[in-house]
């Protein structure tokens, strides 16, 4: 495999072949000069040049650790980086490494992948992409396979940083993102209104094609500066979606609806199946809307089937007037939310118009203002195992910790709260340890635990509210089931439990932290 360079001192009637008296003047010879296989190292400087066609069967990379910059000269509709139509195989990539490319606050789009056919397979590493007015990253390529390993995004965002909507249209095809940093992405004024927005194509090819994605490792602080609604990640129609190991931070103060992490669906052809949005962390400061969602609250176009939401870690901001939520299963869902860290957001965990085979299970809810868990239009779901604790840190609106209710107009026909444990510093804080919202709502309470202080008298104390009429608890387990339990503790053994758990939750964000600001560090 023959090495050739490239160098701001070069030339490009120079045979390229060593990096001091021979070298090559633009990087857009080398490509066009350079045998299939071979390597192209670009010696530090900046390259004022647009690659069109960047699809030969090389590798691109620079001398040192992003000491090459490919400005935008015009080329191509202003793409720094364009890759057209002769791709080389998907066992043979074509890789640009170590490289920044930048638009020059020019570009339309900064790279863009374009092609409709073929089984092409193109690696981006440990490159910075920076200062595009429009899309930093647009595949319209619908099939092979894209990657990118270690990218920096640096600059205002416009517009998406990576997004397709035609993904699988022409042939099976797979997204991979590993490691990306979004570095000042503040001041949105963006028409699309996804960060990363991968969606697969319409087109319904036969025979059917599959779209895989992973999105991993992905650190941001994010700032909605309008009314928009925002998605971080949207992800639509792939065959096995993965989200992991992100760590993002948002602030909105616009009441419009939100999201962080959102997969679904694309319609009844392209369903989503065994999704798994695991091991992120997100600090969500927005009024409304839902941090990590499974489909939406009310949707008939959703088609997921299956999926877990586990090991991730939200935290929201209190408001008096707002109701943002951190979990939710969608309509139609079957997934499965397990072992999830929940800390100040109205509702907690969210399951909305779910079916058969939906489940809430082994999580951990901190100071929720509303709900710790809810359950709303289901046709099924099982709460189950979960824990709930609500100190006095925010007043608690008018809703019970664990909750049943309609959503719009569709009324839960079933819901069972199983063997979860209710932990309250100060009964007189909340509203009511439960409750079913009227008679409509068929929802089942057994096995449950509700550890409260000793001073509480039970005998006259609205602590639950059956089907919308508050009760005692003796009256309470006369409604649902006399394996409901009541646990009086000293109001010091109380405030212990609930800063141990305060501490949990804390804990839990910090370690994941950690993690993430070690990717951070060596994406740089």
């Amino acid at each position: 495999m023959a090495t050739y360079y490239v160098s701001t001192s070069g030339s490009d009637s120079n045979g390229g072949t060593n990096d001091t008296s021979d070298a090559w003047l633009t990087v857009d010879h080398a490509m066009d000069t350079a045998p299939d296989g071979s390597d192209i190292v670009v010696l530090d400087g900046e390259y004022t040049e647009s690659l069109f066609n960047a699809s030969n069967n090389v590798s691109v990379a620079s001398d040192s650790f992003r000491g090459a910059t490919l400005k935008a000269s015009g080329g191509q509709a202003n793409r720094t980086l364009y890759f057209g139509t002769g791709y080389t195989s998907a066992n043979d990539p074509i890789i640009y490494s170590d490289i920044i490319l930048d638009g020059d606050d020019e570009t339309a789009r900064v790279v863009e992948v374009a092609g409709s056919t073929g089984t092409e397979h193109i690696r981006l590493n440990n490159v910075v992409i920076k200062n595009g007015t429009g899309q930093q990253v647009l595949i319209n390529k619908a099939s092979g396979r894209q990657e990118f390993y270690n990218v920096k995004f640096s600059g205002a965002l416009t517009s998406n940083a990576i997004a397709g909507s035609s993904f699988a249209n022409s042939g099976d095809q797979t997204l991979e993102i590993d490691g990306l940093v979004m570095d000042n992405l503040t001041a949105w004024s963006m028409t699309a209104d996804e960060v990363i927005n991968l969606t697969k194509g319409s087109a319904n090819p036969s025979p059917a094609t599959t779209f895989n994605s992973s999105v991993r490792g992905i650190t941001g602080t994010f700032t909605g500066t309008n009314t928009d609604t925002y998605r971080i990640v949207q992800i639509r129609g792939a065959d096995y979606p993965v989200v992991t190991e992100c760590d993002f931070t948002f602030n909105k103060d616009a009441s419009t609806e939100s999201y962080i992490i959102f997969v679904s669906g694309l319609d009844a052809t392209n369903t989503t199946t065994d999704a798994l949005i695991a091991g992120n962390i997100i600090r969500a400061n927005m009024p409304n809307g839902f941090v990590i969602a499974l489909g939406e609250s009310q949707s008939s176009s959703n088609h997921i089937t299956g999926g877990t939401i586990s090991g991730n870690c939200v935290t929201g901001k209190y408001y008096s007037a707002a109701t943002p939520h951190n979990y939710i299963l969608g309509e139609d869902s079957t997934g499965k939310m397990v072992g999830n860290v929940s800390r100040h957001s109205f509702v907690g965990y969210l399951a909305s118009r779910t079916e058969s085979g939906a489940e809430i299970r082994g999580n951990l809810a901190v100071d929720c203002y509303g709900s710790s868990y809810y359950a709303k239009g289901t046709a099924a779901v099982d709460i189950v195992n979960n824990t709930a604790v609500v100190s006095n840190k925010f007043p608690q609106l008018n809703i019970g910790i664990l909750s049943c209710a309609k959503q719009g107009t569709v009324d839960t026909t079933a819901a069972t709260f199983d063997g979860n444990t209710v932990i309250v510093q100060d009964v007189s804080n909340i509203a009511y340890l439960a409750d079913t919202q009227d008679v409509n709502q068929v929802c089942t309470y057994q096995n449950n635990r509700y550890i409260i202080p000793d001073s509480v008298d039970l005998t006259s104390a609205d602590l639950f509210r059956y089907q919308g009429t508050a009760n005692t608890f003796s009256e309470w387990q006369g409604n649902t089931s006399d394996t409901e339990q009541i646990i009086q503790l000293p109001q010091g053994q109380i405030d212990a439990l609930v800063r141990r758990y305060q501490i949990q939750a804390a804990n839990a964000a910090g370690i994941r932290g950690d993690a993430r600001a070690a990717i951070q560090s060596a994406v740089g």
